[in-house]
């Protein structure tokens, strides 16, 4: 996850809103959102997955008890980390490039606690926030890692996600399947899904940001049809996981600036069921 701010008021970009009214406003779209008819098809515990993670922590926040059933199944699991995580701080003592080299050591650790193996843990090393400069060839790796894992389910950020690289890679796993001879199932999974800027235009007037942080939540909401995951006895290794990702969740080095992920924030993320929005893939028929 890169973005700044350890408050969720600093992370909204919403000055007019409090932290506790975002707070409560998303603990309630939260439980509405499970209340939504769900679908009946749900990732499978004992199928072969790709996880693609925008940047080192996503894969635990987002499907973290997930990959750890599927690994405690005996499904083999592949987590591809497609940026490098080096701008999440902006440190006077950990310059970009040490900052990335620990992103991927904390990314292994992780992987290690949900019960991935090195083996199955690959980076593509874009710069934070440059990922849609990938263009069509992330598309064209995503479904090469595809066809080579043997994945049946392939897991992506939610295209609601309020950060570029989050939608560029939703965008990419999409437009992977068109170039995939067998069609694993996509889903999604909602990380920056619970940011009040993922909701809302940038650098639009404050009264038309609340209008659609009003709106837009609500619009999506009518059509959702989550697929929900208990994470049951998983739940104690995504947290151990969670805590291998030292950086965004301590302060490593006392500096002000220094961003950990709120407790607000991460109520929706390590909760005790997973959300996940199935993909419609290519129709029968369409050429691979």
């Amino acid at each position: 996850m890169t973005r700044s701010g350890n408050t969720a008021a600093t992370r909204s970009g919403l000055p007019f809103a409090a932290s506790a009214v975002l707070d409560g406003g998303f603990a309630l779209y939260h439980r509405l959102l499970l209340a939504r008819p769900r679908d009946p098809e749900v990732p499978a515990a004992d199928v072969p997955a790709l996880v693609l993670a925008p940047h080192p922590d996503d894969e635990t926040l987002g499907c973290g008890a997930l990959i750890a059933r599927k690994a405690a199944a005996g499904a083999p699991v592949t987590v591809v980390f497609a940026c490098d995580g080096r701008h999440s701080h902006r440190s006077g003592l950990v310059p970009p490039d040490a900052l990335a080299a620990l992103r991927r050591r904390e990314a292994l650790a992780a992987c290690a606690r949900l019960g991935v193996g090195a083996e199955r843990v690959g980076f593509l090393d874009h710069e934070d926030g440059r990922l849609a400069d990938a263009g069509g060839a992330l598309a064209r790796r995503i479904a090469g890692l595809a066809e080579a894992c043997g994945a049946r389910e392939l897991f992506a950020p939610s295209a609601q996600d309020g950060h570029p690289d989050h939608r560029a890679l939703s965008a990419a796993a999409r437009a992977a399947l068109a170039g995939l001879s067998r069609h694993p199932v996509l889903y999604e999974y909602p990380v920056w899904f619970w940011d009040a800027r993922a909701w809302v235009e940038p650098g639009a007037p404050r009264w038309r940001q609340a209008a659609q942080l009003a709106v837009r939540p609500l619009a999506f909401l009518a059509g959702a049809r989550p697929a929900v995951v208990a994470a049951g006895p998983f739940l104690d290794a995504k947290r151990r996981a969670l805590a291998e990702h030292r950086s965004q969740v301590e302060n490593l080095t006392g500096e002000p600036g220094w961003a950990t992920l709120p407790s607000g924030f991460l109520r929706h993320l390590m909760a005790a069921e997973e959300i996940f929005f199935r993909i419609p893939g290519p129709s029968p028929g369409a050429p691979p």
